[in-house]
């Protein structure tokens, strides 16, 4: 079972699983408050909170 990648908008606080890019800077962005403030939740701590 693979489980896919889900990023933390520090930001708005909110759960982004498909996060966009920005077209000019080609940064990762919330799709949220479009803002690049994205930190990658790792697959051990998503098992830990029940969200795997």
């Amino acid at each position: 079972m693979t489980t896919r990648a889900r990023w933390i908008c520090l930001n708005c606080g909110k759960t982004v699983y498909y996060p966009s890019v920005d077209e000019e800077t080609r940064n990762v962005i919330c799709t949220h408050c479009r803002k690049p403030e994205l930190v990658e939740v790792p697959a051990e701590q998503l098992a830990a909170m029940g969200l795997a």
